[in-house]
């Protein structure tokens, strides 16, 4: 089974921001649905969606379900709790790891800024952990378009799948992505070109997700 990457938005927002970083809380009792689909240069291609509740004003869960072209599916929850000021702890669980997190946004009228971080145990060789994150500057163009890049480096203990990508070699790995990302009204849109394992085998890849909540 390929536990691929978690990718989603979870507020309503004016900009899409970036392309892998979580983002702030949903709105409380706001139920988000976000698609997702994503193919890469060696033939893989994907989806997911991924639904989210705002159980309170500082806290949320989401679900992620995942089919490949390959036969294999994930699936993985997670829990997030705002500390302060967009300061956000997370753990996620997948039948195969588990991964504490923490998440990060500042912005203003023009520039925005995600930081994740995550330290991911696999069931199977728990005791050789990976370590990643997720970098991203955000400019915002005009309103509702803005433009991002990101740079993701980790270091992996142990050659084998991660959340962050289906297969990874032992040592640092290195992911770039740049993109757009787009709102509609209600509807806020994501297209981005990701080079997943720029290190050791690069992967092109072309994603788009988008994102709507619905609440009360």
């Amino acid at each position: 089974m390929k536990a691929f990457f978690i990718v989603l938005m979870s507020v309503m927002m004016t900009y899409g921001y970036s392309y892998t970083a979580f983002s702030y809380i949903t709105p409380e009792k706001a139920l988000s649905v976000n698609p997702y689909f994503y193919a890469d240069c060696k033939g893989f291609v994907g989806t997911s969606i991924f639904l989210g509740y705002g159980m309170t004003d500082k806290s949320d869960i989401y679900t992620q379900m995942s089919l490949f072209n390959d036969g294999s599916n994930s699936f993985s929850a997670m829990v997030r709790y705002n500390i302060k000021n967009s300061n956000i702890a997370a753990v996620a669980v997948s039948p195969l790891w588990i991964a504490p997190q923490y998440h990060f946004i500042w912005e203003n009228d023009r520039i925005a800024l995600q930081a994740n971080a995550t330290i991911q145990c696999s069931f199977d060789y728990i005791k050789k952990p990976a370590a990643y994150a997720v970098l991203s500057p955000v400019v915002k163009i005009i309103k509702g378009i803005d433009a991002f890049v990101e740079v993701n480096p980790g270091y992996y203990m142990q050659d084998g799948d991660f959340a962050n990508l289906w297969y990874r070699s032992k040592g640092f790995g290195l992911d770039l992505t740049g993109g757009l990302g787009f709102s509609l009204g209600s509807v806020i849109f994501s297209v981005a070109c990701p080079v997943y394992d720029v290190t050791n085998d690069p992967t092109p890849t072309l994603g788009l997700w988008f994102y709507y909540t619905i609440s009360k």
